[in-house]
């Protein structure tokens, strides 16, 4: 995504459909309140873990209240290094589990 992009435009430009969904808890992600559905069966959870997944939306996708999305973007190779910190603080042992081993990875190979 460009960063004159929004997502709606990201949306339309990628043939993705939206559905209303469960709101985000964070208050700045009020483009990111709508599950984002590619093919009827695409959600937050395949959008966290896709390669192709724009940072800036990782970046709010790092902070759904579901862990398992926050765990899903810890293992996005394209999530910078500041979102892998702010996880490894997260509130849930599995995501904080999951980057320690992301890591280490990393750092042996």
């Amino acid at each position: 995504m460009k960063k004159s992009e929004n997502l709606v435009q990201y949306i339309n430009k990628n043939n993705l459909e939206v559905r209303k969904s469960k709101p985000f808890k964070n208050k700045k992600s009020d483009k990111m309140n709508k599950v984002i559905v590619k093919n009827g069966g695409e959600t937050r959870e395949r959008i966290a873990e896709d390669p192709k997944t724009p940072v800036k939306i990782l970046r709010e996708l790092a902070k759904d209240e579901y862990w398992v999305i926050r765990y899903e973007v810890t293992g996005n190779p394209k999530t910078p290094v500041e979102i892998l910190k702010e996880l490894a603080k997260d509130e849930d042992e599995r995501v904080r589990r999951r980057v320690a081993e992301f890591l280490k990875e990393l750092a042996e190979g």
